[in-house]
């Protein structure tokens, strides 16, 4: 029995050495002609299969959907998904990238006012999950002598749990259990 779990230690402490996922997703300068940028900067080791920008938190909505003029325009070559609300963009990528860029014009609700710099963004929400399982949630920060743009930062990372090790935790709990009748 106690080897059984030092190897199960073992295997979820090896997992968990690996290096942590770095990603740069920015925007410098109007949204409305600059792109929204977002790179993989893992070298490969890991690939990015979500992003979600929520901007709930700002007074800012997306000009996109049936109630706003605008158009999310992609300037990669990546298959993704998109999903875009007047709050919410969600992408989920099909294929692995090191980089990625779109146009989706954002603008202010209250005043209806169009030219949104990147520093506007600061207080939304954005996720970023991995294929490793690690979703890295933080937000939009400013960045240090550029008053026009807006870099990812995040300060909570969370495991979503991969279906290979439920299985294998399962397999475990199913051997323990067996052994103990036995």
């Amino acid at each position: 029995m106690r080897r059984i779990l030092s190897v199960v230690a073992l295997i979820f402490l090896s997992a968990s050495v690996k290096a942590a996922p770095m990603v740069d997703l920015t925007i410098d300068g109007s949204t409305w002609s600059k792109p929204f940028v977002l790179q993989n900067l893992t070298g490969g080791e890991f690939n990015i299969i979500n992003i979600d920008i929520d901007l709930t938190a700002t007074d800012l909505v997306f000009d996109a959907g049936p109630e706003y003029p605008g158009k999310l325009e992609v300037l990669s070559d990546v298959d993704a998904d998109f999903s875009v609300s007047d709050k919410v963009l969600s992408i989920d990528f099909n294929e692995v990238f090191q980089s990625f860029k779109w146009f989706l014009d954002v603008d202010f609700f209250s005043t209806g006012e169009s030219y949104v710099v990147g520093s506007n963004l600061i207080g939304s929400d954005v996720s970023v999950t991995f294929d490793n399982g690690k979703k890295y949630l933080g937000g939009f920060v400013g960045v240090e002598q550029n008053t026009d743009a807006a870099t990812f930062a995040y300060d909570t990372v969370v495991s979503v749990p991969a279906p290979a090790t439920l299985v294998m935790l399962s397999l475990v709990c199913l051997a323990l259990g067996l052994r103990k009748r036995s």
